[in-house]
């Protein structure tokens, strides 16, 4: 795949998936066996889409809606690596995903994040991954 094919497969997600809530852009763009890894995860990943649909459905649960700007891609052979801002009603996440893409699917990832203001409420781990 092409490094431009794969930044294209990561912001469909990041824009379609996390930034406008449609679950049904997870299974179009991950591989069904994908990994995620994430500091807030500890040495555990998820493997799968459910974890990644149930973290979308867990943002969009707030009502306040969320938005995704993507800041910056960078793409060499399969990984692409891409610089994120999600925005919610009071606060955002700064994040940055490091995806491998094989045969056209995002087959794993690491996300580290950050939050731009203290939550006001105690977050499910899921959720956790992508702020």
């Amino acid at each position: 795949m092409q490094s431009e094919d794969g930044k294209a497969l990561v912001s469909r997600f990041l824009l379609k998936g996390l930034g406008e809530g449609n679950i049904a852009v997870v299974d179009q763009v991950f591989a069904s066996d994908h990994v995620l890894r994430s500091p807030v995860l500890g040495t555990g990943e998820w493997i799968g889409t459910d974890p990644i649909k149930g973290a979308i459905e867990e943002f969009w649960s707030y009502g306040g809606g969320v938005s995704c700007i993507i800041r910056r891609q960078i793409a060499e052979a399969d990984r692409v690596a891409t610089s994120y801002t999600l925005s919610e009603e009071h606060k955002d996440h700064n994040g940055i995903m490091i995806s491998r893409v094989v045969e056209g699917k995002i087959q794993s990832s690491l996300v580290v994040a950050s939050e731009g203001s203290e939550p006001e409420e105690e977050m499910v781990q899921r959720r956790k991954v992508f702020n």
